[in-house]
């Protein structure tokens, strides 16, 4: 029986409009207004070359020097700008609108996810290689971003992945086996994993029957070529310095961190990745029923359900063992790097390898536990993905924070003046240095971390922060002597090196308190302003001038309607990419 025979999904339209609406709903509810400082408003920021001037040319040429320099690759910077471009236009740049491009990306990464379960044979069950697909925390965790590398590198590879399994079948056509080199080409400038998925589909290819001509495809001089490239890139980049293409040497940077670091289960390392990816146990297990078919002298793959027996074959199915030995490979070694990390993001170059062993073990047991089993798995992603731990998430008790916004629209309102190239404000904590980089403008910043009064340098220990722990890493402050210089001046000479400045109460707690309390109630400071939220949260802005003005005596304006001053009328991409090149003028 050949596969194309194999029943299929008959409801597979039906079943792609209910993943269109659960990509759109935990998309886009319970998402923030505004971007955290420092990642999210570092992509923002990437995403903006096309509109940076009326100059077409000189638009082109820092799209083209931003995508060479571009740290998660140029094809996610080249796509990431025209979104924006596209959606800024005519939207507020909310954190909702610029998720948009993910749900068609996830889409197309669903559809081919279900030709693969097609291919491989499970039939009318083939909806569960997208259903283990989607259902991953770390998927839906990236979804929620504003950057596009992560969900695309999951598309290219399960194009990748179907476009072998064709290979190993010997269905491909001409386009499809250039297709592939060309993929493999482009890959390591989308995935930071391309050195470990290239030797996995090397693998693939090494345990496929129909090695030799796939190996003998004439098109393979491209990804030949396009890696003695990357290669010289590389050599360039650890030897010389140079950084163009910084993705092609992205992976072996983080491999050097991974081996220095220990296997740490907490909250951002191997705890999430568990009760996220539920799925990978179900993976494993997968790996435990290949031997029982082999057990029963079954040669290939387990293919649609086409008996009674819920494990029937079908003829033209790629070889078990192989296949399903290179994606356990992949996976095993996924996740024990995923343990070393600190960050839950990564975890997704782990999601494909997941999704088919996972949809393979749920296709091999018998119906009633394959349901009790998805329902399993649901439970503990939707509890974590409604959990209080995920700020803007439904029902979290992490509110959506609307200070920053609101106090760019009060600046610009209200106090162009303050933006000028001669003028300097000073900017401590997230909050504060968030909505500097929101406000625009030719002026100066003294970005601070919250703990760095108490400690004097930046490498200080983030547990002195607000609520402790710190949004504000080494490298995304001003540099020490700048931060040391302000303090020096002020404690030393009582001057304050700046024209105006933002507090919040935040910064009052911790082992650095007394240094805002002592500004907060400094007789040189005149604050204008006081926004307040419904919630009770405020900042201050203060003006440095020799006649100061006590902060219980601000004007006091709402949170509330600065906010959507701003997102009305500022928060377009013509004002966002006002002074784009001043946003990290320290």
């Amino acid at each position: 029986m050949n596969i194309k025979s194999e029943p299929v999904f008959e409801n597979k339209y039906f079943f792609f409009f209910l993943v269109m609406v659960f990509l759109i709903f935990f998309g886009q509810w319970g998402q923030p207004t505004i971007f955290g400082f420092f990642d999210s408003l570092a992509a923002r920021e990437a995403g903006l070359s096309l509109a940076t001037s009326d100059d077409y040319i000189l638009n082109m040429k820092r799209l083209y020097w931003g995508a060479l320099a571009y740290r998660h690759g140029p094809i996610p910077y080249l796509i990431q700008n025209i979104s924006y471009w596209l959606l800024g236009k005519s939207f507020p740049m909310v954190h909702s609108i610029l998720q948009v491009p993910h749900i068609p990306i996830l889409l197309c990464s669903a559809w081919i996810a279900w030709k693969i379960g097609v291919r491989l044979g499970l039939g009318r069950h083939a909806w569960l290689v997208p259903f283990s697909l989607l259902l991953q925390g770390t998927v839906l965790t990236n979804m929620r971003t504003i950057n596009y590398e992560m969900t695309l590198s999951v598309l290219v590879q399960l194009v990748i992945i179907y476009l072998l399994l064709k290979a190993m079948q010997n269905q491909s056509s001409l386009l499809e086996k250039m297709a592939i080199p060309i993929l493999l080409s482009i890959y390591p400038h989308i995935g930071a994993d391309w050195p470990l998925f290239l030797l996995i589909t090397g693998l693939i290819v090494a345990c496929s029957e129909n090695r030799k001509a796939i190996l003998l495809n004439r098109f393979n001089l491209i990804w030949v070529g396009s890696l003695t490239i990357y290669s010289v890139i590389i050599y360039q980049h650890f030897f010389h310095g140079s950084d163009i293409f910084p993705q092609l040497t992205l992976p072996f940077d983080k491999i050097f961190g991974i081996l220095s670091n220990s296997i740490v289960v907490g909250e951002k390392s191997l705890t999430p990745w568990m009760i996220w990816n539920s799925f990978s146990g179900l993976g494993f297990l997968a790996l435990m029923w290949v031997p029982i078919q082999f057990a029963r002298k079954k040669t290939t793959f387990n293919c649609g359900k086409t008996s009674s027996h819920h494990g029937a074959l079908a003829e033209g199915a790629p070889p078990v063992m192989g296949f399903l030995t290179a994606i356990f490979v992949w996976c095993l070694v996924i996740i024990i790097m995923t343990m070393r990390l600190n960050s839950i993001y990564y975890g997704i170059f782990g999601t494909v390898p997941v999704a088919i062993l996972a949809a393979v073990f749920l296709h091999s047991i018998q119906r009633r536990w394959t349901v009790l089993l998805i329902i399993v798995c649901m439970i503990p992603h939707i509890l974590f993905i409604f959990s209080s731990e995920l700020p803007g998430t439904p029902f979290s008790t992490l509110k959506d924070d609307l200070r920053v916004p609101a106090i760019a629209a009060f600046i610009n309102q209200n106090h162009p003046d303050f933006l000028t190239q001669d003028k300097v404000a000073f900017l401590p904590n997230y909050i504060s240095a968030g909505a500097g980089y929101n406000i625009r403008g030719r002026y100066k910043r003294v970005i601070m971390q919250s703990y760095f009064p108490e400690s004097r340098t930046r490498l200080g220990s983030p547990k002195d922060d607000a609520n402790g722990r710190t949004y504000l890493g080494d490298r995304n402050g001003s540099p020490d002597y700048v931060l040391n210089d302000f303090m020096d001046n002020y404690l030393n000479k009582g001057k304050i090196s700046a024209n105006w400045l933002l507090l919040v109460p935040e910064h009052f707690q911790g082992s650095s308190g007394w240094f805002f309390e002592k500004l907060l109630h400094d007789p040189q400071i005149k604050w204008v302003a006081e926004l307040y939220d419904t919630s009770g949260r405020k900042i201050w802005l203060g003006e440095v001038t020799h006649q100061g003005q006590l902060v219980e005596n601000a004007p006091r304006y709402s949170v509330e309607e600065y906010a959507k001053l701003f997102i009305d009328r500022y928060f377009y991409i013509n004002f966002m990419s006002k002074d784009w090149g001043y946003f990290q003028r320290y």
